[in-house]
């Protein structure tokens, strides 16, 4: 320090060294507000930086939820179609079940058909035509008498004609039945005019109309198989007339 600066302090009692300590501290203070400030803008460049990406990412995450969004959508939309076909395919399905269906009624009904046509050119024979009307019976009857068919008959077109007459003579005789073991087949009336048995009887009225005639389908019948007519009387009781035997 010169003489005067020296003097001077001297002469103000110390006054200019605390003005100078006091410019030292307040350059110090300045230069830390200085440093402060420039942390503090660094802090706001900073702070403003994260908020540019902090706006990015923000538009970035908007962008995601648009897509999402978009994608949710489309979902929607392809889980309606596939809804929509599965009804679709399941409509289908049950159509091609029911023409499946259709289909193997049809070709059962042909097998059947064609079964039933062969069944109908294979020749049935009548073997034997045998009385088993029983001896206690003898007089339940005026008689009784078949002229269709006759043993040795092939049937035709898978049937026969079974023609004859019954005259009751206690009860009369309302019709006769066709027999299979203890299954009844057919069962007619015996009313068909018949001429013959009125000469034969002529004293007697019901002999006029006791005919009976009906077609026996036999197409595919067992060999051996053994069919019985049985005459029905008014009593609802019944007498076994013959027995047909084909083959």
């Amino acid at each position: 320090m010169s003489w005067r600066l020296k003097l001077a302090n001297w002469l103000s009692g110390g006054a200019l060294d605390k003005y100078r300590e006091r410019a030292k501290l307040a350059t110090s203070e300045a230069e830390q507000i200085e440093l402060q400030k420039k942390s503090i803008q660094s802090q706001l460049e900073r702070t403003q930086l994260e908020l540019v990406q902090a706006n990015a990412q923000l538009q970035i995450s908007q962008g995601l939820q648009t897509e999402l969004g978009e994608t949710q959508f489309q979902l929607k939309k392809i889980q309606d179609e596939n809804r929509s076909c599965q009804e679709s395919l399941s409509a289908t399905k049950q159509q091609l079940e029911r023409s499946y269906s259709k289909l193997q009624q049809t070709t059962s009904d042909l097998a059947k058909s064609q079964d039933w046509l062969q069944q109908i050119d294979t020749s049935v024979e009548v073997l034997e035509i045998k009385k088993t009307l029983p001896k206690q019976e003898f007089n339940s009857l005026w008689g009784f008498g078949i002229s269709s068919p006759q043993s040795q008959t092939l049937a035709t077109a898978g049937s026969i004609i079974v023609r004859g007459w019954v005259l009751g003579k206690r009860n009369a005789v309302e019709g006769v039945k066709v027999t299979y073991g203890e299954q009844t087949l057919l069962e007619v009336a015996a009313n068909l005019p018949t001429p013959i048995v009125t000469q034969q009887y002529p004293d007697i009225p019901q002999a006029a109309n006791s005919g009976f005639e009906f077609p026996l389908m036999v197409a595919g019948i067992p060999a051996a198989t053994e069919l019985n007519l049985v005459a029905v009387l008014g009593d609802g009781s019944t007498i076994p007339l013959c027995a047909l035997t084909f083959g």
